[in-house]
């Protein structure tokens, strides 16, 4: 009902008693600006583009409070995993760090001893970081 009003209200500026308005065609050529750049967006994230890595974007998301943190380098030292002992025998163990389009693997464990610090590219924009075993 409010995308049928919001309709309702752009033909009522465009259709004003027949006539266009320069405010109409401004609008008209706004949307047509807007659906276009939506448009290459999504055609240019099929092959990994992110409109996040447009500097300008970037730098506008942050000043617009959208996204709190710059992007930034992650650091995590896995030391140890602990499981629940499998009767199957040995199992091998790996730890995948993923921050949105980046991630980093551990080297198979030995009986969950790792020792090794992964680095994970944090991306502007990525809510979380997720720890996979």
């Amino acid at each position: 009902q409010q995308r049928v009003a919001m309709l309702n209200s752009i033909v009522h500026i465009v259709v004003r008693e027949g006539t266009a308005t320069t405010e109409a065609y401004f609008l008209v050529t706004l949307f047509d600006i807007l659906i276009c750049c939506c448009c290459i967006a999504m055609c240019l994230s099929c092959v990994g583009f992110s409109v996040r890595d447009v500097k300008a974007v970037r730098e506008a998301l942050r000043h617009m409070h959208v996204d709190r943190f710059d992007s930034f380098e992650q650091v995590i030292v896995v030391h140890e995993v602990v499981v629940k002992p499998y009767q199957g025998g040995a199992i091998d163990l790996y730890v995948r760090v993923s921050a949105g389009r980046e991630q980093a693997v551990t080297t198979k464990g030995d009986m969950g001893i790792f020792e090794q610090p992964l680095v994970v590219w944090v991306e502007q924009g990525v809510p979380f970081v997720r720890i996979d075993v």
